[in-house]
């Protein structure tokens, strides 16, 4: 009857808050094996009191962000290449390594697995509607992407979201503790103080989260990863991204090296009214009348343009590609537009 009791529950409850588990969920299942216990006991032994236990709180179990870094080139080779000794072992493996290619969180990159949230999708890019913020992902999808939702196509997941979760979690510790992925990780929790584990005791899906937004902001910069995984530049900057010496060196260099606009121009408010001016050009060539420009400031202006990058996204044109046409110096305006109306209704043709 003690293996019943309230300390048990207790026990499995702190086991669930430690897998990750979210805190509604926690409740859930708890309520339910109290309602259960308590009912045996009453059908049994009269005078033994009831099982109740505190529900969790959403803050007990918020993820620690500070404790998830970069994984290395190595570290995920020794992953792709670890032996699973069972299909669900593979399956736990394979979606971390999904998740690598595309940056999602395990609950988004299981939406993808079962076809739920998928706004619009062409050979090479998906725009994906995020379940945890209702925000919109531009994910490029690369070969290994497809090969591994190929495979989910031929080893489906089978039963309940929350449980492959806390599994998966669960496997890729005792993977990583066979692979001797030892490396000690020193972070502070969310009260402050400083810790020190083993990769292998911490790892969790999210860390592919934050492997993809580091390797790729080095690359793409914040703001177009953010794009990518559905979330704001600020929370990319403070939450995932995680540069390592070097890279800051490369941002001092690559800043350094970069002429300050007043160098270009004879004052500050020359350089404004040239950027204005480029922005203007910029946006009449995507569309945008020119009397809808009339008084906008450079904050307006950037705004205005960062809209319109999203749509042409959604159409599946590089925003990159608009810059490189922009700059083009021996073609005026309407040139300029007529070759990127061009690029437009190709891109729209290879969508369709």
């Amino acid at each position: 009857m003690e293996l019943l009791g309230k300390t048990m529950v207790k026990k499995y409850q702190k086991y669930l808050i430690d897998s990750g588990m979210e805190g509604g969920s926690i409740n859930k299942r708890i309520n339910l094996l109290t309602t259960l216990i308590n009912d045996y006991i009453h059908e049994q032994v009269d005078t033994v009191p009831e099982v109740s236990v505190k529900p969790v709180k959403a803050s007990t179990v918020k993820p620690d962000e500070s404790k998830r870094v970069e994984l290395t080139d190595e570290e995920i080779s020794k992953l792709k290449n670890f032996v699973c000794k069972n299909e669900r072992a593979e399956q736990s493996r394979n979606i971390f390594l999904l998740q690598l290619e595309c940056g999602q969180r395990i609950s988004d990159t299981w939406k993808i697995l079962h076809g739920e949230g998928i706004e619009n999708e062409t050979e090479k890019r998906i725009v994906f509607r995020a379940k945890k913020n209702d925000n919109k992902s531009y994910i490029i999808k690369t070969k290994e992407f497809d090969r591994l939702r190929k495979w989910f196509d031929e080893h489906p997941i089978e039963g309940e979201y929350d449980t492959f979760r806390v599994l998966t979690n669960r496997r890729l510790k005792k993977m990583a503790e066979e692979l001797g992925l030892d490396r000690i990780i020193r972070y502070k929790d969310t009260k402050n103080k400083w810790h020190s584990d083993k990769l292998c005791d911490i790892i969790a899906t999210h860390f592919s989260r934050h492997t993809f937004v580091t390797k790729m902001a080095r690359e793409y910069g914040a703001d177009a990863v953010a794009y990518m995984v559905g979330d704001k530049p600020q929370t990319v900057k403070d939450n995932y991204y995680h540069p390592k010496d070097e890279d800051i060196f490369a941002e001092i260099d690559k800043a350094k090296a970069t002429p300050m606009p007043t160098q270009a121009v004879s004052n500050k408010s020359e350089y404004i009214e040239s950027e204005i001016k480029d922005l203007k050009n910029a946006l009449v060539m995507v569309g945008v009348p020119y009397e809808d420009l009339d008084g906008k400031d450079l904050t307006e202006l950037w705004r205005m343009m960062v809209n319109k990058e999203n749509d042409l996204l959604k159409l599946g044109v590089d925003p990159r590609r608009v810059k490189e046409i922009h700059k083009i110096e021996d073609k005026n305006l309407k040139e300029k537009k007529a070759i990127l109306q061009d690029v437009i209704e190709k891109a729209k043709v290879n969508k369709c």
